[in-house]
């Protein structure tokens, strides 16, 4: 048997590791149903050097033929682990909420009718508009932490409202 290759960290015994790996055979862009394929390894392991993705595969098989010391492994049992999402169309700077408008939905008003009693897009863009600018930077990184805390890992962050600021 070969000696391991040292890992700086060790993600192991996930439930489900998902990669983004193309389905067994397919070759090229991926197109219509392909697209929803991950590729799933049940009891799955990631091995990285820094920053670096070093192996992907079953548990098994990454803790032997890579090593870390206590301090580099991370135990995922009943986890999955994924690779980072990206939000690739983010309105992040924004003030106001317009949950009471799900319920209104739900109870049959039209957007039209909750926009005619001052809700809709236009209850936030007053907010926003209206709201200090340090208070905007607070709201937008606790979204954007929030995000993180989801595994959003990029955000492309749109401006919105007509705002200058």
């Amino acid at each position: 048997m070969n000696n391991p290759q040292y890992a700086t960290h060790i993600i192991h015994s996930a439930a489900e590791l998902v990669t983004c790996a193309a389905p067994h055979g397919y070759t090229g862009a991926r197109k219509g149903d392909a697209q929803a394929e991950a590729g799933i390894v049940p009891l799955g392991a990631v091995a990285m050097q820094g920053d670096r993705i070093l192996a992907v595969g079953d548990t098994e098989d990454i803790i032997h033929k890579y090593r870390g010391d206590e301090t580099s492994l991370t135990d995922a049992t009943g986890k999955t682990v994924t690779p980072g999402l990206v939000d690739a169309h983010t309105h992040l700077v924004w003030a106001g909420w317009r949950d009471e408008e799900y319920e209104l939905r739900l109870e049959g008003a039209t957007y039209m009718e909750i926009m005619e009693a001052g809700g809709g897009i236009m209850s936030t863009v007053r907010a926003t508009r209206e709201a200090d600018i340090t208070d905007l930077k607070a709201l937008a990184r606790r979204c954007l932490e929030r995000m993180l805390a989801c595994g959003t890992t990029t955000v492309e962050i749109k401006s919105g409202y007509g705002l200058t600021v």
